[in-house]
Order: C-alpha cells, then structure tokens, then sequence
C-alpha cells in the first residue's frame, strides 16, 4: 500500500449520549453533526477520488458508569445508540448520494468512549489501563486520545450556542489534554440538542432474550452483587456470517460482538479455575464460497481470504488502541485451506480473534465448547436457535444468544430514497451496482 492508497483519517466527536436512548433522541442530537461531516467529506472525495476512514466517537457515560458490570447489562441500550447512529450515516448517505460501498467512498466506524459526563465526575488521576482497556469497541478517553492515529480532519460540534452541549467544552479539552497526534484541520459543525432526563446514574441495564427458550442472564444488581459468576463475564464469543462487500449492517453486527467481551471481572466473582477463563477468544465464521456459489452475480462475490481481510481491517480500527496501535500494526496472515477450510488466528492484545471457514449450518460453535454467546442478526435468529439446540444433544450448554437490529429507514422519503438506503446495507445490491457500472 502506497502513500497514495492509504485512506485519510478524520475523527467526529460527538457529545455525550441523550437519556433515555431512543432513535427519536439519538437523531435529535446527532443527525446535525453526522450530516455536516459527511457533506464535509463528500466533498473532499469528489477532489481526490480517494476513500476516506471516518472514526465516529460518541461519549457514552453510562458505560463509564457500569464499566465494571457485565456487558450483558448495557447490551440493549448500547446496541440502540450504535444501531441508530449507523441508521443515521446510511440515511444521510442515501439522502444527499454519499457512497459507503466501495475504494471511492467513506468508511465510517463507530467507537464508544466511556467517560464521566460531568468534569465533576471525572477521576483526578488517569486510570492505569491495561489488558482489556486497550480493547475496542469500548474505550477510555484518554486512552482513545493517545492511540488514534493521525487526522487528517478532527469535527468538532459547535456547542457555544447549545445549552444542552455546556459539558461538551470540558470533553473537548480533555481529549485535548491528551492527544498525541494533532489533526492537519479542525472542522466545527452544527450541532444536534441533547436531551438528558433522570435515571442515567441509577441504570441498571436490560435484559433482551431472544429465540423459543434462548435467553440472556439476568444480573443481580444488589450492593456486592453475591449472585456475580464467571459466566456473567464473556470470553468466548461467536459471529457469522458472508461479510461479503463489508457494508454497515455487518459493522453493527461485528460491534456488538466485540462490545460483549470482557470486562475483567472483580475478584470476588472469580472462582478457582478462572485460569481457564483468561484466554479471551472471538470466532468469527465467515461462510466458505462454496456455499456463495448460487448468489446472484455470483462472478463477484469476493472470496473468502478478501471477505477476512475486510472483517479483521475493519476490527483492527474498531478495537485496538493500545500504545503502540498507530506504529505497529499488526501484518495479516495469509490465508491457506486446509482439510477443514479456512483458519486463520491473529492477536489484539490479550484476546485471539479466530478465523474460520462456515462449511455447514453451524460452524465453529458446535465444535468449540468454550463459547459461551452468540451474536446474530434478526434473520439469522432461526439459525442462532438450532445451534443451540444442536449443543444441547452434545450435552454442552446452551448459548446466550443476543441479536442487532436490522437497520431500517422509516422515516425517509418514499421512493428511491429507502431504495437507496437499503442498497447500502445489502451485499446483493452492492454486487448488482458494480456489475451495471462495469
């Protein structure tokens, strides 16, 4: 990769989450700002035909808050904020003819920064992270303000004018405070109004079961959380799909996955052989070609090494941010069949990120006992519930199963608008417009 061919790095900070998360509130507060970067870029595209990364960062204090609970807790509302935020993106994209989908266009990725609302609330000292605190998609402000690599454009909201945006100086110059690289332009845009009602400091997370008797733990909440087992905390997870021409539904998909790993339990709630637990593992099973052979305009399908190298490009930028991020990256590995497929491992930090080739109607989770959750999308949900079956008659227990939202455009305009918006979040829509420009 040339100086010429590496994507240019921008960086949007939003403000802190409305309370409580619904789409009418995340699009409320930023759907003005996601707008004004975007045509930003649109128009810095148009001059250099180049595809530009724009890392979307949203301050979200109430996993500042519960960060050393279970992620299981927060799963539902976080799911809510990024889902709509990514809805946003799309349909602006689709609205003023922004592309996502290919080398010419903007790839977006959202990051969760977990830190106090108030300057009041903030730790005195910064906190001294290690392991898991360097790993996406959730992150600490400073330590996201230190590993983020160099920007080309910093969007910052306009917040002098917005009542509702008076904290957002003090985030701002904390990330100041804290940055190691310094951007070539800072952008202000128009801000959105964030609307903050009470509940946010007391939030003790949702529950959202899924499937005919798959469910997802409850939490005991209580003072010393006495009920807290090792199972709460997820070190094993699966994800599957095609990821063929990475689009925005897949990058939900991807978000919520990594967002369920970890966080380190406290000592109280680990047990002896926590040892075994240490080993934080993610599967992904990406559908071998073989079973892509029948998909409309079949001739381009990217293969399988292509559809990983995208998965890990895209989760390299979504979770690592460990000291060294921005000088080292890590080198992929090439990809090579064996008798069983595809597999391929590779390391962020303390975690192993495996790899493996789907050849049948479950893939990697009925053959990894360890795995302890699943994410699926609502139309693999059928499939998510017969692998839990399937691990049942193997006499292992049954997955936590958890489910993104399919994305969708309600509120826009009838017609070609919604036909654009879900073009950019189908791998077959995709295929077909590449195929009528060439």
């Amino acid at each position: 990769m040339t100086d010429e061919t590496v994507p240019k790095e921008n960086l949007l900070l939003l403000p802190a989450t409305p309370w409580p998360i619904t789409y009418d509130s995340i699009k409320t507060a930023y759907e003005p700002p996601i707008r004004h970067t975007l045509r930003h870029l649109k128009s810095a595209i148009s001059k250099s035909e180049q595809l530009v990364n724009l890392t979307i960062a949203v301050h979200v204090p109430f996993v500042y808050t519960n960060r050393a609970k279970p992620r299981q807790n927060l799963y539902a509302s976080v799911q809510e904020l990024v889902a709509g935020i990514y809805t946003l993106v799309c349909l602006i994209a689709a609205q003023d003819k922004i592309n996502l989908e290919n080398e010419s266009g903007i790839d977006a990725c959202v990051v969760i920064i977990a830190w106090p609302r108030k300057r009041s609330e903030r730790p005195q000292s910064l906190p001294q992270e290690q392991g898991l605190d360097f790993i996406g998609p959730v992150v600490s402000l400073p330590t996201f303000a230190q590993c983020v690599l160099p920007l080309n454009n910093l969007f910052e909201v306009k917040e002098k004018e917005i009542e509702s945006l008076q904290d957002y100086q003090d985030y701002l110059q904390d990330y100041r405070d804290n940055q190691r690289a310094h951007p070539q332009n800072t952008v202000q845009v128009k801000g959105g109004i964030v609307r903050v009602s009470a509940g946010e400091h007391i939030f003790s997370g949702e529950v959202r079961s899924i499937g005919e008797d798959v469910g997802v733990l409850a939490f005991d909440n209580s003072k010393d959380n006495p009920g807290l087992k090792i199972r709460d905390y997820y070190y094993s997870i699966a994800v599957g799909g095609t990821f063929d021409h990475l689009h925005i539904g897949h990058k939900l998909l991807l978000t919520m996955f990594a967002f369920l790993l970890g966080p380190e339990p406290p000592e109280s709630a680990k047990p002896i052989e926590y040892k075994e637990a240490e080993n934080k593992h993610l599967t992904i099973g990406i559908t071998g070609d073989e079973l892509l052979k029948n998909k409309s305009h079949q001739n381009l399908v990217e293969s399988w090494p292509e559809r990983q190298k995208a998965v890990w490009a895209f989760l390299q930028r979504l979770m690592r941010f460990d000291p060294s991020a921005s000088k080292h990256p890590p080198k992929p590995i090439p990809a090579a069949s064996g008798a069983n497929g595809y597999d391929i491992t590779e390391s962020l930090g303390d975690v192993t990120i495996n790899f493996a080739e789907i050849r049948d109607p479950f893939g990697p989770t009925i053959t990894n006992q360890s795995i302890t959750a699943l994410v699926v999308s609502a139309e693999t949900r059928k499939g998510g519930h017969a692998v839990t079956l399937e691990r049942v008659k193997k006499g292992w227990s049954a997955l936590d199963v958890y489910e993104v939202d399919v994305l969708s455009a309600e509120e826009a305009e009838e017609g070609k608008v919604d036909e654009e918006f879900k073009n950019k979040l189908s791998s077959t829509s995709i295929r077909k417009a590449i195929a009528d420009k060439e």
